[in-house]
């Protein structure tokens, strides 16, 4: 089992069930913009290594795919071969674009992921305390509607933990599975290889 605590999020798996009953509609594009302020800058790192993981883990869990393909990948680094900055573009099943943005410079933390279905839009926002998930839609006559899903508190390591230990005892193979790490690192390799 590996570390993909997001796949355990209350949030994350209520923003699943709403895209699998189709209340967003079609889903046609997917953003995660996870951003934080490191200070201390090793020499040789590299932020998509670090963040990313989560973010491509995270997509396809809630998708319930894997992505066709990587499209594109620009990194910046500030000094020596440390890659601080990343922008990573996807293309996932059925013309579901995707677009993922780590950075280590940025002041104020974010762990943002988007969601555009043809009906409406999901943001759920990991930095807030309280209704992390929203449901945009526009009205008729132009205006903005938007809806706070009911979902569990429960701590997310918490949930993950107890996953683990459920697992174990009733011998059931776990959501964060070796297959899904493996998925991850490969396509953080395939993004590593975009810029050598």
């Amino acid at each position: 089992m590996v570390g993909h605590l997001l796949l355990y999020h209350p949030a994350v798996n209520k923003l699943k069930q709403i895209i699998a009953l189709g209340d967003l509609g079609t889903v046609q594009y997917v953003n995660s913009d996870r951003r934080n302020f490191t200070a201390n800058h090793r020499k040789h790192s590299n932020v998509m290594w670090d963040l990313a993981p989560h973010d491509f883990s995270m997509m396809c869990y809630i998708l319930n795919t894997e992505p066709e393909r990587i499209v594109n990948v620009r990194t910046w680094a500030s000094s020596g071969d440390s890659i601080d900055v990343a922008h990573i573009d996807i293309l996932f099943p059925n013309n579901i674009g995707g677009h993922i943005h780590n950075s280590w410079l940025d002041p104020q933390k974010q762990a943002l992921l988007t969601v555009n279905g043809s009906k409406k839009t999901a943001v759920l926002n990991d930095t807030f305390k309280e209704n992390k998930l929203e449901i945009y839609s526009r009205q008729e006559d132009g205006s903005l509607t938007v809806e706070k899903p009911v979902y569990s508190n429960d701590e997310p390591l918490r949930l993950e933990c107890r996953h683990f230990l459920d697992c174990i005892e009733h011998k059931r193979k776990p959501t964060s599975d070796s297959v899904n790490g493996y998925q991850v690192v490969k396509y953080v390799e395939t993004c590593q290889n975009f810029i050598h």
